[in-house]
Order: C-alpha cells, then sequence, then structure tokens
C-alpha cells in the first residue's frame, strides 16, 4: 500500500480519456478504457510520485527473489478506466518479466483481480484446506493505494465491474534485460 496515496489524479486520468483515444484494440472486451500505445504514464510527469513508488516497490520485489534490479528495466505503462459493464479478459504480458498494478480509484463494490495459479495440476488432490499455495486462483480486492506486483507470464483478468463510479488503474511491465 502507498502511504502517500493521493487520489489527485483522479482528474488527470478522467481528462486524459476525454482528450486521447483508447488503446489495445486487440481485446474481446473492447469497451474498457486504456491508454495502451495511446499514452504512457512512465512519460506524464503528472504520475511522477506513483511511478516512483511503484519503481522502489519492484525494486524491494526483485531483492525479495533475488533478482538483480540493475537487469529490469521498464517497458510500458498505461491507464486502465473500467466503467459499469466493463472487464478484462484472461491475458498475460509475455515476453515481459514483471507486470504491477497501482490501484487509483477502487468504488466500494470495484470489480476484482483474478489472478491464475502458474501452477496447473493434471490431477489435483482432494485438498482438506484451501491456501494460496493450492488453489487454482487468487482473487483481489483492490483498495485505493494499493499495489500488485507479479510475473508477467501469469495470467490474470478483471470481473465486470458493476458500480456506477469509475475503477481506475495504473498498468506497468518491466523487461530483464
Amino acid at each position: 500500500m502507498n502511504p502517500n496515496h493521493d487520489d489527485s489524479l483522479v482528474s488527470r486520468c478522467l481528462d486524459i480519456e476525454s482528450s486521447v483515444q483508447s488503446g489495445g484494440k486487440d481485446w474481446v472486451s473492447k469497451d474498457t478504457y486504456n491508454t495502451i500505445g495511446s499514452h504512457d504514464i512512465l512519460k506524464d510527469e503528472n504520475f511522477a510520485s506513483i511511478n516512483e513508488f511503484v519503481r522502489l516497490s519492484v525494486k524491494e520485489f526483485c531483492k525479495e527473489i533475488k533478482v538483480d534490479m540493475k537487469m529490469i528495466v521498464p517497458t510500458s505503462s498505461w491507464m486502465n478506466i473500467y466503467r459499469k459493464g466493463d472487464y478484462q479478459e484472461y491475458h498475460n504480458h509475455n515476453p515481459d518479466f514483471l507486470s504491477a498494478i497501482y490501484y487509483l480509484k477502487t468504488p466500494k463494490d470495484s470489480s476484482r483481480l483474478f489472478i491464475k495459479s502458474p501452477l496447473n495440476d493434471m490431477i489435483a488432490p482432494d485438498y482438506t484446506e484451501l491456501t494460496m499455495d493450492n488453489k487454482s486462483r487468487q482473487v483481489i480486492q483492490p483498495e485505493d493505494g494499493m499495489l500488485i506486483i507479479f510475473r508477467s507470464h501469469i495470467e490474470h483478468c478483471v470481473e465486470k465491474h458493476m458500480d456506477d463510479e469509475p475503477r481506475i488503474s495504473l498498468a506497468y511491465n518491466f523487461y530483464h534485460a
């Protein structure tokens, strides 16, 4: 969680939505607004403090998984605005190494993030208790200021957004050079 989360960028995101064409045209869910290829958040000075929080968090994540951060470079970033009825199908971010999602605005009934387990049991045993290590997917209820970092090859999706208020997230990809 970002202890310095500031939702003043919500209005900047809505301004971008009204002035920049949506990107990412290859999706099944064509209604969700995003700036993939049309507005790079890393190059927008308004997002500098969040970008720095994400960079420092990725650095810490790399330290935890024993990866040399000097070899990790940002490749892309964009914004997503989910309005009522919008969703995002399962996808991954190959060939990048790490992906991150920062939640800028998450209404009370905001749509959840689903992350598939990278392990695919051919024949799953009868587990006595479902844990993070044996479930087929993780379900994350986003909150304002939350940052999720995961390996880019892992499939993830966003369920249909059912709130009248928009859900706004920032997405980042990092490559291992």
